[in-house]
Order: C-alpha cells, then structure tokens, then sequence
C-alpha cells in the first residue's frame, strides 16, 4: 500500500472540500460559535494546501528563485481571496470579510515556510525568522475560537443563567443591530459586578440579540432579566423571543413573541412566563427545545438612548409575570 499515495489523495479531497466551502460559507444556523470560528481556519487549511502544490508545480522551472516564487504564489493567493469576497458580498446572505483576506496569506505564508520543497534554497536563520512570525499570525488567528470554546464552557455550566456580564468573553453571544453599542460595565450592575451597556441609535431598529446560549427552554417557568434607565425619561422597548422555526415561517412578526415593555428610571426587574412565550406563535406553538433568540430593542428613537442589562436567567416556580 502506497501511504503517500492515499495521503495526496486525502489532500486533495481536502483542498476541493475547502475550495467549495469558500463560496458556499458557514451556516447561519450554527449554534455554536467556536464552529464559526473553525469554520473560518479553513481558509488557512486551502491556501497553505495551494501553496505547497503551487510550489511542487513551480519546481519544474529550478530557475525561478525562492523570492520570485513566493511572490508570485502570494500574488495569486491574494488575487484568489479578494476575488472570492468580492463575489461574497454580491450574494444577498453573504458580506466580504478583511480577516479571511488575512487568513488566506497566513496559509500561504505557512504553505511556503514550512512545507514548500523550495524553502530549502533559503538560509535556515530567515525561515526560521519568517516561521516565528507566522507561527504568531497562526495564533492571532485561533484566539477566537480558543476563546468561544472557553465561553461555550461556561454557558453550560451557568445554565439557567443565559447572561450576567461577570465573565470577560460574554459580548461576543450578543450581536448589535441598528448601529446599536454594546461594552461591559463596572459601575452599574443589579446582581454581581458588572452589566452590560447598551447604546440605541437612531436607526428604524436598533437593539441587540443573544445568538448563542442554552436553546432549551422546556423546564422552566419564566424567563426573567433586569433593565437600568439611567434617565428620567421612560424608554419603550420591545422584548422578541424566537425559535428555530421561525426563520422557516418567513420570520412573521406574528409567529414570534414580541412584548412592548416601557423601562421607567432605575432598575426594572422584568418576569416573562415561558407560557406566554410558548403560546406566542399565531398558528403553532413555540418549540421550547429550540429557543433561537432573545432580543431587545426599540424603534425610531429621537436621540441615542443608553440602558444596562443584567442578569437574564430563566427561573422556576414563580407566578406572576409583566
């Protein structure tokens, strides 16, 4: 058996696996965002594979020189990358992302500094010196994805709190809407030490989701959470809570909870019965067991407007609810 002979096959297979991914993209349905992030090394697994090939083929020409090479593989892979992301952001689900064009030289890069047969024709103190180097990009571009592991970790094991800002990685389960800010607090808190600030725009809609949490919402009672108005003047937010049907029913507001909820000055302490939110949907009920979202936000706002979240749990045995 030829073990080199399967393992370039093997290669191979995952090269064009890569190449189709780079234009299909990671599902939206993840549930998990160190998937996103894996998802994302892949563009380092094609081009440092596309570098150690493109070199194999740039053999045949001894006469070309180390440099010559390396720039012209970088060339390519740069052309390669942009070209991808410009047909990226054509695609209607789909935006162009400077980070993947980052993460495409990174592979090349380390296609040509440890793998390329070519390489040998350098010094070994200036690959090394390159190597180190890119070892660090290598790292700058895993840190994310060390660090949604570490967050999904801790999202199990606070469960049935979904979010209460102690931890450091916690903004990164929120996404912004709207030009809508979102930073940790230390001064103003309801339970802990720390909250999360929200800055609303003045954008139609602007507000925040918590995209990744435990969807499992079957055993419990209400969905509980505390808002902070630092004003005198009541805000009106609107509460959504949706599950993984409701992308499929065209994202109805009527197949969705939506609750109108006005924040007075100080602390407001808000209790959501599960109940309420299972009966939500017009014609269905909500699925319990694959909550997708939870959202705030407000509409039209006049002027920015900042309030702090803290502390949102989902709670048993209580009976009221506002």
């Amino acid at each position: 058996m030829n073990i080199s002979f399967f393992a370039n096959k093997l290669i191979i297979l995952i090269f064009l696996t890569c190449l189709i991914l780079l234009f299909t993209g990671r599902p939206d349905s993840l549930l998990l965002h160190s998937i996103h992030y894996a998802w994302d090394l892949g563009h380092i697994l094609f081009f440092l594979i596309f570098a150690y090939y493109a070199d194999i083929i740039l053999e045949r020409f001894p006469k070309t020189s180390y440099i010559k090479r390396c720039l012209l593989i970088l060339g390519i892979s740069l052309f390669f990358g942009i070209l991808v992301e410009f047909i990226q952001s054509l695609m209607a689900d789909r935006s162009a992302d400077i980070y993947d064009i980052l993460r495409n030289i990174t592979g090349t890069l380390f296609g040509l500094f440890f793998l390329a047969p070519s390489r040998k024709r350098v010094k070994s103190s200036w690959i090394f010196i390159f190597q180190s180097i890119i070892l660090l990009l290598i790292l700058f571009s895993v840190i994310p994805l060390a660090r949604s592991i570490m967050d999904e970790i801790i999202i199990r094991r606070q469960f049935p709190i979904l979010s209460d800002f102690e931890t450091p990685f916690e903004t990164k389960r929120w996404i912004e809407m709207g030009n809508s800010k979102i930073s940790i607090d230390n001064n103003v808190y309801r339970n802990g030490k720390a909250s999360l600030k929200i800055v609303f725009n003045t954008k139609k809609y602007s507000g925040i989701g918590l995209k990744y949490f435990f969807y499992d919402w079957r055993n419990y009672d209400a969905l509980e959470f505390s808002l902070f108005n630092p004003v005198s003047e009541s805000l009106k937010i609107i509460c959504r809570v949706h599950d993984s049907l409701h992308k499929k029913n065209n994202q109805k507001y009527a197949d969705r909870f939506n609750r109108r909820l006005w924040i007075k000055t100080g602390w407001n302490d808000i209790r959501i019965p599960v109940s309420h939110i299972l009966n939500a949907p017009k014609n269905r009920e909500m699925d319990l067991a694959t909550i997708r979202g939870f959202n705030i936000f407000v509409v039209r706002l006049p002027e920015p407007r900042i309030i702090y979240l803290d502390n949102i749990r989902l709670t048993k045995n209580n009976n009221n609810g506002i």
